[in-house]
């Protein structure tokens, strides 16, 4: 539902994003260089979610599966 509402407000995929600073290497320590595959990471959640992968909008299966089936086509049209 909050998902929807984001959505219904008018943010998107590209909305869900980290600040700049988390998507910079580390200069030193066990982590240094590396920089977590935040695109990657959000595609996965989505699909495991169970949400469009280019907007991260609950798909109508996904809204079936919760038993939201007559909000399907509010979200996704008729």
């Amino acid at each position: 539902m909050k998902r929807l509402f984001n959505h219904h407000m008018g943010l998107m995929a590209a909305n869900d994003r980290l600040p700049g600073h988390l998507l910079e290497p580390l200069p030193e320590g066990g982590s240094a260089g590396y920089v977590s595959p935040f695109e990657e990471m959000k595609a996965a959640y989505y699909a495991a979610c169970g949400w469009d992968p280019a907007i991260g909008r609950p798909t109508r299966d996904a809204l079936a599966a919760l038993g939201l089936q007559g909000l399907a086509d509010e979200v996704w049209g008729s």
